[in-house]
Formats: C-alpha cells, sequence, structure tokens
C-alpha cells in the first residue's frame, strides 16, 4: 500500500521489522524498488536473499556436526554448503567449512 504513494521509506521500514520474511515479502520489495528503477535496491535486496540463504546452509552444517557421528557430512553435503557460501559471499566460512573436509573428516575435495 505505501508503495502506491511512492512511500519507499516507509515501505522498508514496514520491512525491516518483519520477524519472518518468506519468499513473498522478500520479492515484493524487489518489485517495488524495480518497478521504481530503483534498480541498485533491488539488487541489494536480492544479494540479501543470497546472504541469507548462505547463512541458513552454515548453520544447519554446524547442526549436524553438533550431533557427531549421527549425520556425518559427506563430499555432497560439503559441496552444497560450499557453494552456499560462495554464492552468499560467506569467505571466511567457506574458508573455515573447507579446511574441515579434510582436517576433520577426512573428506579429500575434488573436481566434481
Amino acid at each position: 500500500m505505501y508503495s502506491n504513494y511512492g512511500d519507499l521509506g516507509s515501505v522498508y521500514r514496514v520491512f525491516k521489522i518483519l520477524q519472518e520474511k518468506d519468499i513473498i515479502s522478500w520479492n515484493s520489495m524487489i518489485a517495488v524498488y524495480a518497478e521504481r528503477c530503483d534498480f541498485m535496491s533491488a539488487i541489494t535486496i536480492y544479494l540479501q536473499i543470497q546472504h541469507r540463504e548462505g547463512i541458513k546452509a552454515v548453520r544447519c552444517f554446524e547442526a549436524m556436526k553438533e550431533l557427531g557421528g549421527a549425520l556425518d557430512p559427506d563430499k555432497a553435503t560439503f559441496s552444497a554448503v560450499l557453494t552456499a557460501c560462495s554464492h552468499a559471499g560467506l569467505v571466511d566460512e567457506g574458508h573455515r567449512i573447507f579446511s574441515l573436509t579434510v582436517e576433520e573428516y577426512c573428506v579429500e575435495p575434488g573436481i566434481e
């Protein structure tokens, strides 16, 4: 509704206070900015989505680690988490997790 009146500041403030942002709220923000030709803000929101998903992947990986041997990560797990880190720009997290592949889990990195 705020966007219909051109009040992007209010739109963004409402978005920021949402406790649970779903794909609809994220896409709505991108659409509002794109409709107003504010493409840099639309891209910024898109990049925030990627970062958010990368953080979720790292948290999931950490939860697997805490379970001990019950859910040891394999090559596919490491590949997925490292890809998420790459897409989210989580360089330090990706490097830390990559180091764990050999040091802690004896999983040899490959090109596949």
